[in-house]
């Protein structure tokens, strides 16, 4: 499966499926704490308290604030799901959502380092912010790829087991010892001695 960026092979620490899903809760609980933070401002500016600021404004962006945090947990458990089913269909929104995630940092950074006074600090700041989700981007992107390749390899050997015929690679695993058995076991001259004789009297007959 064809693919712009890297595919790796395992995470920094463990297998490749565990830090997808490491990173999977970790947006379940921000997306929650999201979602809790956003109510509260709306009960908060919805008591008509003294703000510099129209306090519809601020409920309204909460309110998109909401929606916006309930579709992340959304996406998220639909690649929780997609990556215990092994069903990659249900990975791709959460790919695209971290490629937009880490498209929006480094147009952020760039924003923020020219119009701020120090470049340097500015740019090494949104490099740490940046790092993080691009190593997260290239996990879940590359377990996709593995989990495509996977189905399609599934996918071609099925044809195969509708018509009856036993795939090679489970005739191997099965009888791992056949082919040297025969490779091994020489050729008895009994046994071609009497095939001959049987021949001979076959040809003498019809003479």
């Amino acid at each position: 499966m064809a693919t712009c960026w890297p595919v790796l092979e395992s995470g920094c620490c463990c297998t490749l499926e565990t830090c997808c899903k490491v990173q999977g809760w970790l947006n379940i609980l921000f997306a929650n704490l999201g979602i809790v933070a956003m109510v509260v401002l709306i009960i908060w500016y919805s008591g008509q308290r003294p703000v510099d600021l129209d306090p519809d404004l601020l409920i309204g962006c909460a309110a998109a604030g909401v929606l916006l945090y309930v579709l992340i947990l959304v996406i998220s458990i639909l690649f929780l799901v997609g990556i215990s089913k092994r069903r990659p269909a249900l990975l791709i929104p959460y790919v695209i959502k971290i490629h937009l995630g880490v498209f929006a940092l480094v147009a952020g950074g760039i924003v923020e380092a020219s119009m701020s006074g120090n470049v340097v600090r500015s740019l090494v700041q949104s490099g740490l912010e940046v790092a993080p989700a691009c190593y997260m981007m290239l996990c879940a992107n590359s377990l996709l790829v593995k989990m495509r390749a996977e189905l399609s390899a599934t996918a071609a050997e099925s044809p195969r087991e509708e018509l009856g015929v036993e795939p090679v690679s489970a005739r191997c695993a099965r009888q791992p010892g056949t082919k040297r058995a025969l490779k091994s076991s020489p050729a008895r001259p009994d046994v071609i001695g009497l095939v001959q004789t049987q021949t001979v009297q076959h040809i003498s007959q019809k003479n």
